[in-house]
């Protein structure tokens, strides 16, 4: 078991990493929200066919593709803000300690490269 301490974070890094997660996780609630709303628009108000397929595309677009935008946006905000919290705190504290384990195929693929 090694030790290694981390002393940074890259910023952008992390900002990426938590806007994805948003993103995906925004993808999901997005998937689920057209779906209710879709129903509940065609269940509550009489619209003809045009207008109702019109509707159905504006609601699809809205949650499926520009709420998990608006969440990976706001996620890399938030990530981007925490990784810089983050590396204030640790240059104070001395850094993190992370105790890791290499994995067998690690090693395997490190001693093939030799």
């Amino acid at each position: 078991m090694q030790e290694l301490v981390v002393h940074r974070v890259g910023i952008s890094s992390l900002g990426k990493l938590i806007g994805t997660w948003q993103a995906i996780l925004g993808l999901i609630v997005g998937v689920i929200g057209a779906i209710v709303s879709i129903v509940s628009v065609f269940a509550n108000t009489h619209h003809g066919v045009l207008a109702g397929i019109a509707i159905g595309i504006g609601i699809v677009l809205g949650w499926v593709i520009v709420y998990p935008i608006v969440m990976f946006l706001i996620g890399w905000i938030q990530g981007a803000v925490l990784a810089i919290i983050f590396n204030i705190v640790v240059s104070g504290s001395g850094g993190l300690k992370m105790n890791v384990t290499e994995s067998k195929l690690e090693v395997a693929k490190a001693t093939t490269r030799k």
